[in-house]
């Protein structure tokens, strides 16, 4: 601390600072030390030429933060008394100036927060917190909170001025120097509301702690303990204070500070070895899958499909389509799997993979995990012998989903591994959709689609004499009349065949005949379904494009 040495004030009984001159000379003075509220002695006998007047200690002890708690709380006193303060340069820019409080409390005990701020000031419908830095400053921990808490603050530094009642008032109301914002919410406001300022693009990065390097673009969530132990950094029963952080890229060690949302970031503080956001989601990855299985919490989702229970008696049925897509858990030791190694090179091409869960007696059932990065590295085809599983991570949001979520088909793709099972679902549970095309006495027809289960093949209604339903490999409804119409057209039976026939003009959703002009055809025969017409001529290259596109399709007739 600048200035005299000797404390010159201490507590009396009523716990108010006094001068020393002020109190009786000698044990008997009834002062006590503001830091450790030991009992002083007062030595003011003298002339103060010889010996500066002071208190000292009944014990001899050298309390050497007395002369700071002193400081300290003779600050806090004179805010209280003047209920001014001189605020520092705001954050925007806007220049400093002398603030008057309605009211002022110290030694305030703020229950939302769990703080107790040196002072407090209220002007109209506002509050400042006021913190005086003796030998420290408001730590990483509680300026988080504050600013947490949207709570305006700043902080001025005591260790610039003397033990002097009058010299102190007029540093505290009367001048700008040594003083800061911890935090101006009005500030935050307007900047949040700046492009330059949104989450998305620059995060308040290097402007708010010059000379240091951002880790990722939004600071890491995860990173290793001087253990090599990988931890949650939001987890809030690890404590920042009892332990060094290590990158998980790099495995240097990182600092850490808060930004203006509270939120903690960490850093390199030299600069050096940056990488880029990919590296450090990768190795996290990798971090949070080896850790979910060492503590045999990491359950796959394995996409399978179950069989209609109806399979051998169901007109429709189709092994392809007529099953229910379900998601079994696996849980990986249960099955012989016994460890899971990072950067793990296998027998193809000296592929390195990300990990490898492997099994404790047949290499071949080892399981590949591949991190898909904003659409980088994905499985190589080399690998693809073996189970893969490639996940894709895009952001620290997918990470703490891989954290605490099951592995499912959302989550990442499954490849190689087996897809039907034994067990068997309803025919409700298993259905699938099918196009149904009906031609009635009339020579109208209609396009239906329903459920299978919904569909009765048995039931035939009276009036139709011809049915066809697909079963697989026809989704487009245009093409499925087409090609029941040609079908009808091939058999000679008696129907409306404009859909197929080379006059009309298909470019728009209403079919238009091309001849309604010349030969008074109808304009839009689909509204009439005329069944003889004279100029009909069969569309060949529609016929050729259904033989192509549709040369395996699967249906069923029914006369």
């Amino acid at each position: 601390m600048i200035g005299q040495a000797y404390l010159t004030y201490a507590l009396n009984q009523e716990g108010d600072l006094v001068h020393v001159d002020s109190v009786p000379n000698g044990n008997d003075c009834g002062c006590f030390c503001p830091h450790c509220n030991s009992p002083l002695c007062a030595k003011n006998g003298g002339d103060g030429i010889k010996m500066i007047h002071h208190f000292a200690h009944l014990s001899g002890a050298d309390c050497v933060g007395a002369v700071e708690s002193a400081l300290h709380k003779m600050a806090k006193d004179i805010l209280l008394e003047s209920k001014c303060v001189f605020l520092p340069k705001w954050p925007d820019g806007r220049r400093e100036g002398l603030i008057h409080f309605d009211r002022v409390e110290i030694e305030y005990n703020d229950k939302d927060t769990g703080l107790r701020p040196d002072s407090v000031g209220y002007y109209g419908d506002k509050v400042l917190w006021v913190e005086f830095k003796r030998t420290h400053a408001v730590d990483t921990d509680k300026k988080a909170k504050i600013i947490s808490a949207h709570i305006d603050c700043i902080e001025i530094d005591l260790n610039c001025c003397q033990l002097d009642p009058d010299a102190l008032k007029d540093f505290i109301i009367n001048s700008s120097q040594n003083r800061s914002w911890i935090i101006d919410n009005q500030t935050v406001e307007r900047r949040a509301s700046h492009p330059r300022w949104s989450l998305g693009s620059h995060v308040f990065g290097n402007d708010f702690f010059p000379g240091y390097k951002r880790l990722v673009a939004n600071s890491p969530s995860f990173a290793k303990d001087e253990t090599g132990q990988f931890i949650d950094l939001t987890d809030n029963s690890f404590n920042l204070k009892r332990h060094a952080i290590y990158c998980l890229v790099c495995e240097r060690k990182l600092s850490y500070n808060v930004d203006e949302t509270g939120l903690y970031r960490f850093f390199h503080s030299d600069g050096d070895n940056i990488f880029e956001d990919f590296d450090y989601l990768r190795e996290a990855a990798k971090e949070i899958i080896i850790d979910r299985f060492n503590r045999n919490d990491l359950t796959l989702l394995i996409p399978q499909y179950q069989t209609c229970v109806e399979r051998d008696t169901c007109h429709f049925f189709d092994e392809d389509v007529c099953c229910k897509l379900s998601e079994f858990p696996y849980n990986l030791k249960e099955w012989g799997y016994t460890m899971c190694l990072k950067d793990y090179v296998i027998k193809f091409n000296d592929f390195k993979s990300d990990l490898v869960i492997k099994h404790k007696k047949y290499a071949e059932h080892d399981i590949i995990i591949a991190f898909n990065i904003k659409g980088g590295s994905k499985v190589p085809k080399e690998a693809l012998e073996n189970k893969c599983i490639e996940i894709k991570v895009d952001d620290e949001e997918a990470l703490r989903t891989l954290q605490y979520a099951s592995i499912d088909r959302e989550l990442a793709t499954y490849i190689n591994f087996r897809k039907r099972t034994t067990g068997f679902v309803s025919r409700g549970e298993a259905s699938h959709r099918l196009l149904k095309f009906e031609l009635f006495t009339t020579g109208k027809y209609f396009l239906t689609s329903d459920y299978c289960y919904q569909t009765n093949f048995n039931h035939k209604r009276g009036s139709t004499i011809y049915e066809l339903m697909f079963l697989k490999g026809m989704y487009n409804p245009k093409d499925a009349k087409a090609y029941a119409l040609y079908r009808c057209f091939i058999s000679k039976r008696h129907a409306c065949y404009c859909e197929i026939c080379s006059s009309i003009d298909r470019k728009n959703s209403t079919v238009v005949c091309n001849c309604h002009k010349d030969k008074g055809t109808p304009q839009h025969p689909l509204k009439v379904m005329p069944t003889s017409c004279p100029h009909f001529n069969l569309d060949l290259t529609l016929v050729t494009h259904l033989e192509v596109e549709y040369s395996s399709v699967k249906y069923l007739e029914r006369l």
